[in-house]
């Protein structure tokens, strides 16, 4: 039985290097934003009617429904999401479309991305390298470098919720939330402080739980 109170032991245990990703998050969200906002973005040179994420797996399609939900009472466009090979019929140049791939080179994504360039749609990207960069050179998609490493791609939820935030926001199609982006970092600085692998067990209340669903299925 692993000691929570003894660091070195949890880390041993932490295969997936689960800890840095999750403790990790408030300089994650701080460089996503400095990097959505570094992004230069072409003049918005048309009414945008829907917006469409196109992407494969949790990745993508959790941080589509993740701006849904948490906007949903504001939002007055569609966020649709596209995880296979097309895109569907509404899109065309008066869409905006925000491509989000890891990787770079899943074909679904590649194949997507192309159908939205024939239309003409106006698109913005998001990876860490891959095919996907070819692409958007030599059709002056604009795009974001994302990092890439051994993290796990749903450990990196910055780098997929906010380019849709910040970038609907920066095209004046949702309202600005800087504000609530650095609340969020400030929030994720104090529960590291509250529930961070260094807080022992008598104070810490995550390490409290896991002690007690240990060997069940919570």
């Amino acid at each position: 039985m692993v000691d929570l109170n003894n660091v070195d032991q949890v880390r041993k245990v932490d295969t997936l290097n689960a800890l840095a990703a999750t403790q990790g998050y408030d300089q994650q969200f701080l460089d996503a934003y400095k990097d959505c906002m570094n992004l230069e973005l072409p003049i918005l040179d048309r009414e945008i009617k829907n917006v469409v994420v196109i992407g494969t797996g949790g990745w993508s399609n959790v941080a589509a429904s993740i701006v849904r939900s948490m906007f949903f009472h504001e939002l007055t466009l569609h966020i649709l999401s596209v995880l296979g090979y097309n895109i569907p019929a509404v899109v065309n140049k008066n869409s905006l479309i925000i491509v989000l791939s890891r990787f770079g080179n899943v074909e679904e994504v590649l194949s997507a991305t192309q159908q939205s360039i024939d239309r003409g749609a106006y698109i913005l990207s998001v990876m860490s390298g891959g095919s996907l960069v070819d692409m958007c050179r030599e059709n002056n998609v604009p795009y974001m470098i994302m990092p890439m490493d051994d993290r796990m791609p749903r450990t990196l939820i910055a780098y997929s919720v906010l380019p849709i935030i910040i970038f609907m926001s920066r095209l004046g199609l949702m309202a600005d939330k800087t504000e609530d982006i650095n609340e969020t970092i400030q929030l994720f600085r104090e529960l590291r402080e509250r529930y961070g692998v260094e807080v022992p067990v008598k104070q810490n209340l995550a390490k409290q739980i896991a002690g007690r669903v240990r060997g069940k299925i919570p």
